[in-house]
Parts: structure tokens; C-alpha cells; sequence
């Protein structure tokens, strides 16, 4: 009895010290933001506490059993006793996954129930893994003791240390780990998502297996299985081949390991990349505009295990001075095959796995042209192997950034020498001409956003780059769920397109996103585009994007909750969605300032709504901001002003509508400034290009006490 009591207990301290310590670090302001952050842990912890319940029933039960019948030892039993658990956390994780299908069925039909069946089964199954793990694994560390105090202090210890190490390992690899919301020790914001929890459960199968093989073989209830072994030989040698599975399950474990690592080499490095102005590899110290003008074609077809890509990307310099070098951004799901220049005699090209190099043998000159073709190879995000993709994960995303951002390098800059080569520019490639098509395998579907709006188009797309496109294109391709829902008035369209496995209802999703763009077009000024697409992206970018008529949303985001969406999943689509008025059609040049008006605003914009729904009080936004900013004010140092920022960061999503809202007090009123702005900019001939105009556009507007406060906080 003891023994099952402690066994829940600390599963159940385990997943406290996970919302405690893991969340914050994993999810940050995404459920941070949750009201019912309380209500979360009540909902995540009864099912653990119903577990426990339950292995104490079992307990009984076996203790019952040993008095009445002399026949007992169940639960003590090395491999009856695992099993009993399984199935007993089994049971009651469907018995909890249908008690919730039949609250989401009355609340939201029967999608919302099929939807919670999906999702449901994922998370309870993990639930069922990782109790059957923490059980056999106490029973592991008992058997090598068989001293409770040591068996519960070796298994604290191993908790901290895995705890600890969280942040910068994989602690899925070392820790109990097969669901992301549900495990003992999830402190890690490592690339590999939801996507792989089936194969971490598989990881930790094997884990279990093999203690299970040395418990069978080898645990003597008398004695401390160390102390067993020296005596293998009296308890005969047959008992020994209990080592054979438990050596073949540790071999598989390896294999599971190295294939995790490589699946993910290329997404860390994709980390360790992502922010260009860090790793400065971009000329221009003095940020004058280089003007580039890129004319791509790409053909994508099918071929093996991904989708062959096939490019063409011409270059000409529009700038002034010439060009020594250039830097070609590409997608990270995009491995390069070859790529080389048109006129071998131009210069030498190299590639890595994020990037495309050219050192120019000449210069190019303005008004030249530099002719680059290169092939690759569009993988499935999951990024596993074959065999997992074909088998276990048919319905995976196919995600790519179908254009290169050519950026403009010094000559001395190669891709393995980044040192002593500082300053940015992002106003590059303002102009690309040309056409792209993607044709995806049979059984698939794509969704693209980007280039005039999000587009679906079965298994083909096909479109022309427009003059001052954005710098990004969006395409997936997958089994989606598709909710589509047209405004009666206006005859827009809103589109939500899911993964099957994904948690939330894709009709829940375009609901709120048609409530959204409702309120900003009344508040503001109608939407341009004639639709807007939602589309769920894999959990390991790690990131949501705004197009021109749509927004890519990462599947961490989209869990539901007892009203369909959580209030970080608002927030981030509220936030999305105001991108349609404060975007770059608004400032489309990366000059100081910009971060401001593209971040800030649409952040402030997106609290203001989530207070005009009621989900969010004033003084929850105005303590949410003041925790979030509090770190931010105090490593300022030397940083420039808000209306100075040229890159984003963190303090244009927090520390600027703090000011905005702050100052104006009343989030009404700020939002009806927002509108004054874009009201006023819209009559003009030509978008502004300048952000200190659109800054001081908004202080003006401001209600007239508030203004010297934004300006003292935004200048």
C-alpha cells in the first residue's frame, strides 16, 4: 500500500512541478495569459489523482486477496504488477476521453467531439505510458535497493537532475517524456514537438521493457538485486537470458536516440540561425536600401521520400554601388542538393543548410544580372525516417519558404566565418518577379499563404509573384480539415485549415477569427483582401506568421479549452489578424521604428480586443505586462528608444503596448486612435514608408492626456 501511494504521489508532485516550472519556460505568455490557469491544473491533476485512486484499489484489492484466498502479491509481482497498472490507467484514460468527448459534444457538435477523440486519445495514451513508466521504473530502483527511504531518494534525485537540465537538453531523451502536457519532467523547449511524442512513447516502451526482462530475471524479493547478482549462479544460469531482450531493447533504445538526433540536427541549427542580425552576415553597417530584384520559378514534384525542388532565381543589382557577395535565405525544410550559377565565371557558390552563398570572381555591377540555379530536396517536417513517415505519420505537414531573401554580404563574410562582419539590412528584395508552382503527392492537399492572399488548390498551386511581394511564401501541403465560413454582409470568407491530429476544431478557430476581423473592420476600416485563410503549421517551427489574407498559426497553440480556445491561442490570432491593418502594406521598410508599429500596435490592438471580450480584465493586462517587461527594463543598458528599434525583440511586443494602453488607460480609446491612423493613411496616394510618421500619426490621435506619456515612453 505504501509502495502504490508513493508511486501517485509523485507522479502527481511530478506534473505540478511541470505546470510550476515547465510551462512558463515552454508555452511563456501562452498560458501565462489563461484565466483558467487555475482551472488547468485542477483539470490536468484529477485525472492523475483518479489514477492514484486507482492503484490504491489495486492495492486493496491484492491486500484483500493475500487475506482471504492466502493468494496475493499482485502489484509486487515484476511483470503482473506493471501490467495490472497499465490496464488500470488504461481503463480510467477512456473512461476521462469519453467524459470530455461528451462535454465538447454538447458544447460544439459532433466535430468537436471527433476532434476531442483525436486529441484526447493522444494525451490520455501518453498519460497511460508514463505512469506505467514511473511504476516500473520505482519498482526498478526498489528491486536494486529494496530500502524505501533510498528508493525515494535516488528517484528525487533523478527528478531534479532531469528537471534541471531541461532547458538545455532533450529531457525526453533521459526523463520520463512521451506527452508534451502531460509528462513528469517537460522542461525543455527543444525543436521536436508534438509530432514525435509517439516516438519518445516508443523510446520509453523500450525502457520499460528491458527493466521489466531484469526484474524477471534477476530481482530475488529477499535481497537487493546488487547483491543478487553474486549469487546468479545458485539461482541457476537460466535466469541470465532474461538479459538477451533487456540487451535488444537498450540496442533499439540507441538506434530511437541517434534517429531522434539526426532528425533534429537540422532544426537546432535552424535555431542557432534564425536571427540573421546576430550572426552578421549582413553588409550594410550603414543600412542604406539595396534594391534586388529576384525573378524565381520552381517546379516541385514528388520523388522518394519528399518533394523534388526545382529553381531558378535571377538576381540583377538596382542598387548603386556593386555587389562582392550574396546571401541566399532559405527555408529549413529545404535541403540543397546543388546549386550553381548560370555563367560559371561569375563566381563560386556555396551552401549550408540554411543558406545559399555567392562570392562574386567579379563584381556585380548595377544593373547586371547574376543567373543562379539550384535543386533540392522538400522533406516532411516531422523530419523522421522513412519508415515512420510512410507507416506511423501518412498525414504529415510538407512546409516551405518557396522563394530565397537575397542579402547582400561583404566579400570577406564566408558561411563558416560570420566573425567581424556586423550590421543588417532587410530592405533587399522589395520587387520578385516570376511564377511558382508546387505540385504535391497524390493524396494531398496544399494551403498557401502569401503572394495575394492565402490560395487552396487541391493537390496544384501555381501563382505569379506580384510586384512588392512579401518576402515569405507559406506552403503546406497535407490532410487537412478544412471549416470554411462566409460573411452574409460582406461575402468574405474565412478559412481554417487543420491538421487531422490536431486538438482544437478548425470551425472553432474560423469562428473567432471571423468574430476578429468583424470588430477591427467596424473599428477601423474594412479588410482589403476578399478572404483570409488560417493554417496550421508543425509544432516545430515554433513560430505564427502574418501573410497578406492570412496567418499561419503553430499547432502549440491551438489546444482547446472549456470555451473551444485558450486565451494565449486568442490572443495570438487576435494578434495575426490585426497584422491585416499593421502590416507592411501599412510600413513596408525595415526602418527604425518599424518593430513599433508592426509589433506593438497589433499586440496592444489584440489586448485591447481580448478586454473588450471580457476574457481579460485591465488590470490582468496591465499585471501581465508589468511581469513581462519588469526583466526587460532592467537589462536596458544603452538600448535604443522604441521608436529607435529596427529589429524586433521583446520589448516591441510587451514593453510597447504597455506604454499604449498604460498611457491611454481606457483601450477603447486606443483602438479608436488605431483606426484614425489607418483611416487617414488609407487617403493617401502611396502606403507610408516612414514609421516616425505613423508614430507621431499616433500620439497625435491619442486621446490628449495620454499623450505626453506615449510620448515620453514610446520617444
Amino acid at each position: 500500500m505504501v509502495w502504490i501511494a508513493f508511486v501517485g504521489a509523485v507522479y502527481l508532485a511530478g506534473t505540478y512541478a511541470l505546470f510550476r516550472l515547465g510551462i512558463i519556460q515552454t508555452y511563456g505568455i501562452s498560458e501565462r495569459l489563461d484565466t483558467g490557469y487555475a482551472l488547468l491544473i485542477v483539470n490536468q491533476s484529477c485525472p492523475i489523482l483518479a489514477a492514484t485512486a486507482g492503484l490504491l484499489l489495486i492495492g486493496v484489492l491484492d491486500r484483500w486477496l493475500t487475506v482471504l484466498l492466502g493468494k496475493g502479491g499482485l502489484v509486487a509481482h515484476p511483470v503482473a504488477g506493471p501490467a495490472a497498472v497499465c490496464v488500470a490507467a488504461a481503463i480510467l484514460a477512456l473512461l476521462f476521453t469519453g467524459a470530455t468527448m461528451a462535454s465538447f459534444w454538447a458544447a460544439d457538435g459532433g466535430a468537436g467531439a471527433r476532434s476531442t477523440w483525436r486529441g484526447g486519445t493522444d494525451v490520455w495514451t501518453g498519460f497511460v505510458t508514463d505512469l506505467f513508466l514511473v511504476f516500473v521504473f520505482l519498482q526498478f530502483l526498489h528491486a536494486l535497493t529494496r530500502r524505501w527511504p533510498m528508493t525515494a531518494f535516488l528517484f528525487v534525485l533523478y527528478a531534479a537532475a532531469v528537471i534541471a537540465a531541461g532547458p538545455y537538453v532533450d529531457a525526453r531523451l533521459f526523463g520520463f517524456g512521451s506527452t508534451p502536457n502531460l509528462m513528469l519532467t517537460f522542461a525543455t523547449r527543444h525543436a521536436v514537438g508534438l509530432e514525435a511524442a509517439w516516438l519518445f512513447r516508443g523510446y520509453w516502451a523500450l525502457a520499460a521493457v528491458a527493466m521489466v526482462c531484469l526484474l524477471a530475471g534477476l530481482d530475488d524479493r529477499t535481497t537487493s538485486m546488487l547483491r543478487g547478482l553474486r549469487h546468479a549462479e545458485r539461482r541457476g544460469r537460466a535466469r541470465l537470458f532474461a538479459l538477451v531482450p533487456a540487451l535488444g531493447a537498450v540496442i533499439a533504445m540507441c538506434w530511437v536516440a541517434a534517429d531522434l538526433r539526426n532528425a533534429t540536427a537540422v532544426v537546432e541549427r535552424t535555431y542557432a540561425e534564425r536571427d540573421l542580425g546576430r550572426s552578421g552576415l549582413i553588409e550594410e553597417p550603414d543600412r542604406r536600401p539595396t534594391a534586388v530584384a529576384a525573378k524565381v520559378a520552381i517546379d516541385a514534384r514528388q520523388a522518394g521520400a519528399g518533394i523534388r525542388v526545382d529553381g531558378v532565381m535571377l538576381v540583377r543589382n538596382d542598387g548603386a554601388s556593386p555587389l562582392h557577395s550574396l546571401l541566399f535565405e532559405k527555408a529549413p525544410v529545404l535541403r540543397i542538393v546543388s546549386a550553381h550559377l548560370a555563367d560559371p565565371g561569375q563566381g563560386r557558390v556555396e551552401s549550408d543548410a540554411r543558406r545559399i552563398a555567392v562570392r562574386m570572381t567579379r563584381p556585380l555591377r548595377p544593373g547586371a544580372t547574376a543567373l543562379l540555379r539550384y535543386r533540392g530536396l522538400l522533406a516532411p517536417v516531422n523530419r523522421l525516417d522513412v519508415l515512420a513517415r510512410s507507416v506511423v505519420m501518412p498525414d504529415a505537414f510538407v512546409l516551405t519558404t518557396a522563394m530565397f531573401l537575397p542579402l547582400p554580404r561583404k566579400a570577406s563574410c564566408m558561411t563558416d566565418q560570420p566573425t567581424g562582419c556586423a550590421g543588417e539590412n532587410y530592405q533587399l528584395s522589395d520587387r520578385l518577379y516570376g511564377t511558382i508552382s508546387v505540385r504535391a503527392p497524390a493524396g494531398l492537399q496544399i494551403a498557401s499563404a502569401g503572394l495575394g492572399g492565402g490560395a487552396f488548390r487541391g493537390s496544384q498551386w501555381q501563382a505569379a509573384i506580384p510586384p512588392a511581394a512579401l518576402s515569405n511564401l507559406l506552403i503546406a501541403a497535407g490532410r487537412f480539415r478544412i471549416a470554411r465560413l462566409t460573411d452574409p454582409g460582406t461575402g468574405l470568407i474565412r478559412t481554417a485549415y487543420a491538421a487531422p491530429y490536431s486538438l482544437v476544431s478548425p470551425g472553432c478557430v474560423a469562428r473567432y477569427a471571423s468574430d476578429e476581423i468583424g470588430a477591427y473592420s467596424r473599428l477601423w476600416r474594412p479588410l482589403p483582401p476578399t478572404a483570409f485563410d488560417i493554417i496550421e503549421t508543425p509544432n516545430h517551427l515554433n513560430q505564427t506568421s502574418a501573410f497578406y489574407g492570412a496567418a499561419a498559426i503553430s499547432e502549440r497553440y491551438l489546444r482547446p479549452s472549456a470555451d473551444c480556445l485558450t486565451v494565449g491561442t486568442r490572443l495570438v490570432l487576435s494578434h495575426e489578424i490585426a497584422h491585416q491593418w499593421w502590416g507592411y502594406s501599412l510600413v513596408p521598410e525595415k526602418k527604425p521604428g518599424a518593430p513599433l508599429v508592426l509589433e506593438s500596435f497589433a499586440q496592444a490592438a489584440a489586448l485591447a480586443r481580448l478586454e473588450q471580450r471580457r476574457i481579460l480584465s485591465t488590470s490582468q493586462i496591465s499585471a501581465l505586462l508589468k511581469d513581462l517587461t519588469a526583466p526587460l527594463l532592467q537589462d536596458r543598458g544603452a538600448a535604443p528608444p522604441l521608436s529607435g528599434l529596427v529589429q524586433t525583440d521583446e520589448r516591441a511586443y510587451y514593453e510597447g503596448p504597455m506604454v499604449l494602453l498604460g498611457a491611454a488607460g481606457n483601450s477603447r480609446q486606443m483602438l479608436d486612435a488605431f483606426g484614425i491612423v489607418l483611416r487617414d493613411e488609407a487617403r493617401q496616394a502611396a502606403p507610408a514608408s516612414d514609421p516616425a510618421q505613423v508614430i507621431d500619426h499616433i500620439i497625435r490621435s491619442a486621446p490628449p492626456a495620454a499623450r505626453p506619456a506615449i510620448r515620453a515612453g514610446l520617444q
